[in-house]
């Protein structure tokens, strides 16, 4: 595991909301560190060498070095202020995280330290703090992509990404991503996919976000490292306006 030692402390972000705020400030990481591959080596009688079977990454651990600093003694005691850090620390899962070293990319993860910030104020402010977090960093930035023709072409210059998906059409409609298959039925004017959570959702008459699985008799489908082609075939009586495909850049 590599760790960077950083000459001023960084500030850590959760969920858009500074670690300053909370006394906790970051002399190191292993940000740079990438996840594991998890690979399965299979011994085949006769064939050279194992076959290897590629079943993606495992989850990243990001490890922080901190420390906790009381600038304002006069208001709030220490014992005080580390109840108040672990609370950041603790509150929520799969949360928004960065360091302000780079504010371009953000993890997805949760808090997963036996380590007890209020025993580590004995040990001069100084403690670790572990996420467990997804294998990918996302980018800040959404690239939106508007399609009306058949035969579409998205590029994903990086690793696979799991968009969010606008489909404005009535009746049934099957839309292709390559070889998959995202079956839709009984739309009423739209539906929005959010593949990353894996939800449907639509907007009733009344103007309210609802649920909407019902209507979707496929898997949640993901943009592919590479060329992704989008086309769609719709059933008797059915009418298409377009697909929006929100998403963003996925690295390691």
């Amino acid at each position: 595991m590599e760790f960077i030692e950083y000459r001023d402390p960084i500030v850590l972000y959760l969920d858009d909301k500074p670690s300053t705020d909370y006394g906790i400030k970051v002399y190191e990481s292993n940000i740079l560190s990438a996840p594991s591959k998890k690979l399965e080596f299979v011994e085949i009688e006769g064939r050279d060498g194992a076959l290897t079977i590629d079943n993606g990454y495992e989850d990243f651990v990001l490890t922080l070095g901190c420390v906790l600093v009381n600038n304002n003694s006069k208001v709030e005691t220490t014992p005080a202020l580390a109840r108040r850090a672990k609370k950041f620390l603790l509150n929520g899962a799969n949360r928004k995280i960065q360091l302000s070293e780079d504010m371009d990319f953000y993890l997805l993860g949760t808090y997963n330290s036996d380590v007890d910030i209020e025993e580590a104020i004995e040990n001069f402010g100084l403690f670790q703090a572990q996420f467990r977090c997804k294998p990918y960093r996302f980018s800040n930035s959404n690239k939106t992509v508007e399609i009306t023709t058949k035969n579409t072409v998205i590029k994903n210059d990086e690793y696979k990404t799991k968009p969010v998906i606008d489909v404005y059409a009535t009746g049934d409609i099957t839309i292709n991503i390559n070889n998959q298959e995202v079956v839709l039925k009984a739309l009423e004017g739209h539906i929005q996919l959010d593949c990353e959570k894996m939800n449907a959702t639509t907007v009733n008459s009344l103007g309210k976000i609802v649920n909407a699985n019902q209507k979707m008799y496929s898997d949640f489908p993901v943009l592919e490292e590479g060329n992704n082609n989008i086309t769609w075939t719709i059933g008797t009586g059915a009418s298409f306006t377009k697909i929006i495909i929100n998403y963003r850049m996925a690295v390691i």
